[in-house]
């Protein structure tokens, strides 16, 4: 792939036809019919990460406490960062499959892909060999690298589409179960019966239409009706079950116990809640690294459970068009076990997933660029490192309201809660691969992470549920 000073893609607002059926009585939609165009532009969204659909949502996902995560790397002052370029990184994370959504009919605003490549690459292109995801890491000659560079898509000619192959009609259900079954089987499984109800809708569905689509299918269990019907209101997020938070992948390889991150949790003791917790940078870029995690991953780590709206159906549709032969192996891989985009891998990595090969760029007249770590001080092109930079400690509220420690805010705090100090104890807990993945599904779909992850009581109260501990 070549990159160049110009953009070779014009991106515009480009509309397609989509048919929905409606049942009018209810106001819903029954099913769409698309083709594959629409169905790409659907799958894309498991190859998003987290932080983006928070910045395409305004910080209205409700996505559990994810905004309030997302405001607090926005606040966050870069001196507790390993880089400037960190800040970016988490705000505006890139994908792995990028490149390949270029391609997509359809593009999101604020979505483009830049590189970007040091202002002295033209006096001295053969010392400043170097591009970056990130418009304000450094260069090793100490300059920021922030002179825009786009990508040529000469590595994917030939191919046709992005993910989904042929010229197949598909059908997506409210719920977004997508298939290329036969219509009456379809009619069947959704349990019409009154064929004169339903009424046939042609839309011309635009960027508005899709982000929307993006927000809706996140929160709700009707997304299409939610955001392609007039009247209707996106429901509000799903409220957690305590039986959700708890192992929800099988099969997982568990890791060491020596990566396990201590926290500190200050619980009032009279009635088993976790009113903060204090934590050390190594658990702060766990969770800022949520940002950074492809929509798809997220729901291959918690099993196809994830119960973030109507992302696991879309998820399992991406299996059985596979397996009908309509998405190639490669392709589904990429949307089923998604990786982090080049150099966004933290070094203490307790959920295993994995990071992309960086892409070996060309720039006009032949030279090969090589790509740095943004995270990193010295211009390295090897991957590791974190986001945050130590030894600081972080206190972090319920709904995951991060902040730099100090007494002043401690004090604060416990002021706050009204509470008399023999009320108030302390304890540490270990959080290690299985405490993380409790913590990221809490993270998407509760407003009490701490709570809901570590009380003492409701620990109790899933032990007698489900006969074992969820933490």
């Amino acid at each position: 792939m070549v990159i160049a000073d110009t953009l070779n893609i014009e991106v515009a607002d480009e509309k397609f036809g989509l048919t929905l059926m409606v049942d009018k009585e209810k106001n819903r939609v029954v099913f769409a019919e698309s083709d594959k165009d629409f169905v790409d532009i659907l799958l894309s969204f498991l190859t998003m990460p987290i932080g983006t659909v928070i910045r395409l949502a305004g910080k209205q996902s409700k996505l559990g406490c994810m905004d309030t995560l997302y405001e607090s790397v926005e606040n966050l002052d870069v001196q507790y960062l390993q880089t400037e370029a960190c800040k970016s990184m988490l705000l505006r994370p890139r994908s792995a499959s990028e490149i390949e959504c270029m391609k997509l009919p359809l593009q999101l605003k604020d979505t483009q892909v830049t590189y970007y490549i040091c202002p002295n690459w033209s006096s001295s292109p053969e010392t400043h060999k170097f591009t970056s995801t990130a418009s304000n890491a450094r260069c090793r000659c100490g300059k920021v690298m922030d002179k825009e560079t786009f990508p040529i898509l000469d590595d994917e000619k030939g191919k046709e589409g992005v993910f989904v192959k042929g010229n197949e009609r598909f059908m997506i259900s409210d719920d977004l179960r997508v298939t290329s079954a036969s219509t009456m089987t379809l009619i069947k499984s959704l349990g019409i019966r009154d064929m004169t109800a339903v009424e046939e809708i042609n839309l011309n569905a635009g960027a508005d239409m899709v982000l929307d689509l993006l927000k809706c299918l996140l929160v709700s269990k009707t997304p299409m009706s939610d955001s392609f019907l007039s009247k209707r209101e996106t429901t509000d997020a799903i409220k957690v079950k305590q039986r959700d938070i708890a192992r929800s992948q099988m099969g997982r390889v568990a890791g060491s116990d020596k990566n396990k991150i201590r926290v500190k949790l200050l619980i009032n003791t009279s009635n088993d809640k976790v009113l903060y917790a204090e934590a050390g940078e190594d658990f702060i870029d766990l969770l800022f690294s949520f940002l950074t995690f492809p929509v798809g991953s997220v729901v291959k780590f918690l099993g196809t459970c994830s119960s973030i709206g109507c992302v696991d159906n879309l998820y399992k549709s991406v299996i059985d068009l596979s397996a009908d032969g309509l998405i190639n192996y490669n392709d589904a891989a990429k949307l089923i076990n998604p990786k982090l985009a080049p150099h966004f891998l933290c070094e203490n990595n307790l959920l295993q997933i994995e990071e992309a090969t960086p892409r070996n760029l060309t720039y006009e007249g032949g030279t090969i660029l090589l790509a740095l770590n943004p995270k990193s001080p010295d211009g390295i092109t090897k991957s590791g490192g974190g986001f945050v930079k130590g030894p600081v400690t972080f206190i972090l509220t319920d709904d995951l309201d991060v902040k730099p420690f100090s007494y002043t805010r401690t004090i604060s705090f416990i002021k706050k809660f009204n509470l008399p100090l023999g009320d108030i104890q302390e304890q540490v807990v270990n959080v290690g691969e299985e405490e993380a993945l409790d913590f990221l599904k809490a993270s998407l779909i509760s407003k009490m992470v701490l709570n809901d992850v570590f009380s003492p009581r409701k620990r109790k109260k899933i032990r007698s549920q489900t006969g074992s501990f969820c933490f």
